[in-house]
Formats: structure tokens, sequence, C-alpha cells
């Protein structure tokens, strides 16, 4: 390769790393599909929801890449929709792949009501998954809410339409023009706060010690009802994302809430998981938390 070449190639940005998060059915496809300038995530139009894995788009603004990563929505764990459980790993396992970080948590809600749920995504993400070291702003689909009186601050946000409406009889449909109008707001507010800040970038091996610890405090009676953090059902879960030693280590550092030695859950978690890894290891887990 000429070297003008290899020098070009070195030079150029990498691409900056924006998650969209929100509960299930909250309106992170239709404004990814904003910024990408058409339509390419897929729409949930049932109970259920269809965002499930973490899909990732890439879209150029003002001449700079970016990686737009429509997330699973943590909710409620209801029948039918996406685990809370599984989408808190499935964010981890999709941070470890981010390696030049994360620049902006993007968070989208529908209506101008603050739940109970809302206001805990937002804890989960701003404050236990990035630490409050992550840019964040909120997009929403109707009018602006209170949100300092639930302790939900924001870098920036953007009020917007993210849909076209219905076509009427001119040909045009009812809302170009102010969606149109949500799409510069959007990429305006995308490219002034992705550059407040280095990309944040994750410690893999000891994160996820650090959530299961920060949700068992902040939030212990959500983390009784949605997860399980008892050593052998937590190790049963992260095996299946994480790499079988990592799994182990993992499960033993978080296993805040031991089952008592005689019980079968107990029993059964002796069998399947190995003795408690070296110091080293211990010290290096809980020097993040």
């Amino acid at each position: 390769m000429p070297f003008h070449q290899v020098a070009s190639s070195r030079l150029s940005p990498s691409p900056l790393n924006i998650i969209f998060f929100g509960s299930t059915k909250c309106g992170k496809s239709p404004i990814v599909n904003i910024l990408l300038g058409h339509d390419a995530t897929p729409m949930s139009s049932d109970a259920l929801g269809c965002t499930f894995e973490n899909n990732v788009y890439t879209a150029t603004i003002e001449g700079r890449e970016y990686r737009l990563f429509d997330t699973t929505g943590l909710n409620e764990g209801t029948v039918g929709t996406v685990v809370s459980q599984e989408a808190l790993i499935k964010l981890y396992y999709l941070s470890c792949d981010l390696h030049d970080g994360i620049s902006l948590l993007v968070y989208c809600m529908r209506g101008p009501k603050i739940t109970e749920t809302l206001e805990r995504n937002y804890n989960i993400f701003y404050d236990g998954f990035c630490r409050k070291t992550v840019p964040i702003v909120i997009a929403w689909a109707e009018n602006e809410h209170a949100f300092a009186d639930y302790n939900m601050n924001f870098d920036g946000h953007a009020c917007i339409t993210a849909t076209f409406g219905k076509r009427m009889k001119n040909g045009e449909f009812r809302n170009q023009a102010e969606y149109d109008e949500s799409q510069v707001v959007l990429r305006d507010l995308i490219v002034e706060q992705s550059h407040q800040a280095k990309p944040w970038k994750l410690e893999t091996s000891t994160w996820f010690v650090a959530i299961a610890k920060w949700l068992y405090r902040n939030m212990p009676s959500w983390l009784t009802d949605h997860l399980t953090l008892r050593l052998g059902d937590l190790y049963e879960v992260l095996k299946r994302f994480l790499h079988e030693k990592d799994a182990r280590d993992i499960a033993k550092r978080a296993d805040l809430k031991p089952a008592p030695a005689h019980s079968p859950k107990a029993k059964r978690a002796n069998k399947k998981v190995a003795p408690a890894p070296a110091p080293a290891i211990v010290d290096r887990i809980f020097a993040f938390t």
C-alpha cells in the first residue's frame, strides 16, 4: 500500500459509538431511522416488542462516521417481552466489542408521563451502566416534562416527531415538515454532545460485578423481582455469553445472596462452579467496585 494511503488510514478518526436505550416500544427504532434518513430498523407493532438483539447501523453526519446501536429495552420482564436479566447481559456483551468506547447515550421515550420504569432505566444506564461518565441526551416524541423533578438530568434534549404521519390527498405526508425539522435538530444534538469528551471504555472483566452490586445497593426490591444473583443461576446465564472461566469468576464475586448450604440450589451451584479465583483476580475484580 502506498505511504500516503497508509498515513491517511491512520489519521482517519474512528467511528463514534452512540447507544440508544429505553424500555420496549419507547420509540428507539424510529429515532435511529431519523438519523439514517431511511427506514432500516424494525418497527415494533405489537405488545411483544421486536428489538431484542443489539442492532448496529452506520450513519455519516457532517462528514463523521457514527455507529448507532439500537439496544434491547429494559422493561418489567413480563411474559413475551425482553427479559431484563438477559438485556443487561446483552448490553455487557455489546460493550465488550466497543473497542473505541462509548461517546453518547440517547435516552428514548414516547410519552410525556414519567413512570417508574423510565426513571429506573435512566438510573441503570447512566449511573449503574456508564458510571455517569458518558454524556447523555434525551429524545422524546411528545411534550417536555419536568425531568429534573425526578433527578433525571441530561446534557441535551430534542423534542421530535418520529413519524411521517398519514399520506394526504395531495400526496404529501401530514408530518413531513416536522419530521424534516426533527432530523436536523437530532443530528445537531448528536454532533454537539458526542464530541464533549473522550469515548468511555468499559473495564470488561469487572463490569458485571459492578452493575450487580450497584443494583443491589440502589434497587434491592427490583433486583429481587427481576435478577437472581445466586451463584448457580447467575453462572448459567453468564456462560451463554462469556467464556466459561470469566462466567465462573464473575459469578463468584457477584454472589450477593447465597442460598443456604443445605438447599438443593446451593448443592447444584457447588457442582457447577469452580473454586474461587486466585487473589490477584479477586483484587482486579474489586478494584472497579
